[in-house]
């Protein structure tokens, strides 16, 4: 069974104002692949998706989604001592959008038994989806999206991903979109992530 928590789409409307929403003006000489992957520490399990701070490390990210809890540690051997404690994981980079028109969001969590985790997309700086911790449900697939109203370019994402409890299995989290032109959300690929070079 899947457990929905719909976003209203009015809400997701209003986060751009009136006016369709517009994509970040940015050196794209400076654009490369990948999104920059941030480690902040979890220090308050009441506030789970919140940053204190500088991160621990920042990693380059050229994957696309999903993504698993336990697999951004295998990216550097000297992070893999830091896992025996719960992170917030933040991607943070920019997503390329290629058409104008009406863009669905969906986030997507593969709930293993026991595991308290959440995650939540920004886009522009502001909340666009959540998938709060929720506690005591059946095992099995979580899902939020929402709708907005874009024109063609680059916009800031940042995708948290965050675990309070993992209960011995590697959490899997997902980030689709669906464009004008597609028939159903895509997960997020290597090639529509950006981040920008020093």
């Amino acid at each position: 069974m899947k457990h929905i928590l719909p976003i209203c789409a009015a809400a997701a409307l209003s986060l751009f104002g009136p006016a369709a929403g517009t994509a970040e003006e940015i050196d794209r000489s400076k654009l490369a692949d990948g999104w920059l992957m941030h480690f902040h520490p979890i220090q308050d399990n009441s506030k789970p998706d919140a940053t204190n701070g500088r991160s621990l490390a920042t990693l380059l990210y050229t994957g696309g989604f999903p993504v698993g809890y336990d697999d951004a540690f295998e990216l550097d051997p000297e992070l893999k001592k830091y896992n025996e404690r719960y992170w917030l994981i933040e991607y943070d980079g920019f997503l390329n959008l290629t058409e104008n028109g009406p863009y669905t969001f969906a986030l997507t969590y593969e709930w293993p038994g026991g595991a308290q985790c959440g995650a939540k997309l920004e886009l522009e700086g502001k909340q666009l989806v959540e998938l709060p911790i929720t506690k005591n449900l059946a095992a099995g697939p979580r899902n939020a999206y929402a709708d907005a109203q874009l024109q063609a370019g680059l916009y800031r994402a940042k995708t948290k991903v965050y675990c309070t409890n993992t209960n011995g299995y590697n959490p899997q989290f997902d980030l689709a979109i669906r464009g004008p032109s597609d028939p159903k959300p895509i997960p997020v690929s290597s090639n529509m992530m950006k981040h920008l070079r020093p």
